[in-house]
């Protein structure tokens, strides 16, 4: 198991992670991944929701020794965008590596931009340009294969549930902290796309 764990930790320093602003506008600066967070520096990261026919979102509980949003549910992937790489690239990356789904990049159709900050574990602020992707899959949750270091669970779950548990503070709780843009950008598109079905 350190081996493996080494061979993580190796991984994670040899990202390069590209600078940017606060408005989002690139700095030209790249730097590895851990500078980036103990620098709190901006950078952009890829998220992607999936939805389903019947109007459901995936959710996924993310594993307890993640550095942020430990043991909540959160959005169906994120990752970094790694210095050369382009975002959708990257939201193809992360639905392969963390829930084992297969989707090609004309399956997913990027629903907005979203800024966000919120603490790690170290008690450094996480600074992030999301780039806020969606795709239709209907998928047997008994057939994703999680990532386990990253992920520990998926869920369906309906729009108006989640909608319901984001405007209750206590239930909100259990949903990772991003800024509730990142959501109601996912929840609006879906409902379009779904209501008239």
């Amino acid at each position: 198991m350190p081996a493996v764990y080494g061979t993580i930790e190796n991984t994670m320093h040899d990202e390069l992670i590209d600078i940017y602003d606060k408005q989002g506008d690139p700095t030209g600066q790249t730097l590895p991944r851990p500078q980036v967070h103990a620098r709190e520096l901006w950078h952009r990261v890829a998220l992607a929701w999936i939805y389903n026919s019947q109007g459901e979102v995936l959710l996924q509980h993310r594993s307890s020794d993640r550095n942020a949003f430990a043991s909540m549910w959160d959005v169906s992937i994120s990752g970094h965008i790694q210095s050369g790489d382009s975002a959708i690239a990257t939201a193809v990356r992360e639905l392969r590596e963390e829930i084992g789904l297969q989707v090609s990049p004309k399956e997913l159709t990027q629903i907005g931009t979203v800024s966000d900050q919120f603490p790690l574990v170290s008690g450094k602020t996480h600074r992030e340009h999301d780039i806020v992707f969606l795709a239709h899959r209907d998928i047997n949750l008994e057939r994703l294969e999680l990532q386990s270091s990253e992920v520990d669970g998926a869920r369906w779950m309906g729009l108006r549930d989640l909608a319901a548990d984001m405007d209750n503070p206590e239930t909100r709780a259990q949903y990772s902290s991003r800024n509730p843009e990142v959501y109601r950008l996912a929840l609006e598109a879906i409902w379009n796309l779904t209501a008239s079905d």
